[in-house]
């Protein structure tokens, strides 16, 4: 696999992280406001130390962090935080709990399936999916739910260009 680097890491998600919030609600112009999609170095440093110490429990220091995504006001506690060798992403319907990806286990990531959603204020169909299966490096394989907010499909094709 080639190496990752810092800068190859950052470009991809730099052109993958501001497209994971799918528009399937009339509420979004409301989160649209509120949201905050950070990518390195600007990223605010209340927003990357929250960021470390609550969602990465540490595990990434703020310095280290190179892209956040929150549909929450400044930040707030359900987001996506990347890194050089990892992401975290909140799964759930509450995006409450937190999936650890480290990119050097994963051989691929996809949709498990696209669904078409009518909106009820709408008479459009917005196609969108947040159900993503990892494939690991030593034969795991694992399906979960990501919070609602978030577009599987997009993440699965960034972690598909870290990883391949």
């Amino acid at each position: 696999a080639p190496e990752l680097t810092r800068d190859k890491v950052l470009n991809i998600w730099r052109q993958y992280l501001p497209q994971v919030m799918p528009g399937y609600s009339i509420n979004m112009s409301v989160h649209r406001g509120l949201k905050g999609c950070y990518i390195a170095p600007d990223i605010p440093a209340d927003c990357a130390q929250r960021a470390s110490r609550y969602l990465t429990k540490g595990k990434v220091a703020p310095q280290d962090i190179l892209g956040h995504y929150s549909f929450k006001p400044q930040g707030g506690l359900a987001g996506i935080v990347v890194a050089e060798d990892r992401m975290f992403l909140p799964t759930g319907k509450l995006g409450m709990s937190y999936l650890e990806i480290v990119y050097a286990d994963v051989s691929r990531a996809e949709v498990k399936k696209e669904e078409a959603h009518k909106i009820r204020t709408e008479v459009s169909l917005v196609t969108y999916s947040n159900e993503l299966t990892l494939y690991y490096k030593n034969g795991r394989v694992n399906t979960f739910t990501t919070n609602a907010q978030y577009n599987a499909a997009v993440i699965a094709k960034a972690l598909n260009l870290i990883v391949g």
